[in-house]
């Protein structure tokens, strides 16, 4: 009876430091997933506006807010066209892309939410600007779930180079 008694307790234990295993890496699974997505949109949403300025001719100033920057360009025009806009801007939890005569695109997945998106130009000159970058890349639903939580936080700037 006591032998039998034994087993189970070891048994119990064995299965509880199992169990307690696979919840850890369960938990660190989601937590590697969500800073992945996090990571991965905040990069690409900054790579592809730092791309977009230093392909602009100016800045357009009377569309341009300090969350939204708006860009005169001379790349991917229609035929007959001088120069074009290019939009980037919030549509709702997204960062989004929008060229003139072309549909909204968001550049950010719908698994992240941007919380904070700014604009700011500096050193601005007939000849050259340069535009400050603010953005703030949440993973979605890590509320309450310290193993969802995510955050990608950056700030850069980039000048026109308009060739």
């Amino acid at each position: 009876m006591v032998e039998i008694l034994v087993y189970v307790a070891v048994l119990g234990l064995l299965v509880s430091a199992i169990a307690s295993f696979f919840l850890w890496a369960s938990n660190v699974s989601a937590k590697n997933q969500a800073m992945a997505e996090v990571l991965n949109n905040g990069q690409r949403a900054l790579s592809t506006i730092t791309i977009e300025i230093r392909k602009a001719k100016t800045v357009y100033s009377p569309t341009m807010s300090a969350s939204q920057l708006s860009l005169e360009t001379n790349d991917s025009l229609g035929a007959g066209e001088t120069s074009g806009f290019v939009d980037f801007f919030l549509c709702g939890e997204q960062l989004c892309l929008k060229r003139e005569g072309q549909p909204v695109l968001a550049i950010t997945s719908d698994k992240v939410v941007v919380s904070y998106l700014s604009f700011t130009v500096v050193n601005y000159s007939t000849t050259t600007a340069s535009v400050q970058i603010g953005l703030k890349v949440d993973y979605k639903g890590g509320e309450g779930k310290a193993e969802r939580q995510a955050a990608f936080n950056a700030t850069s700037t980039a000048a026109l180079r308009p060739y």
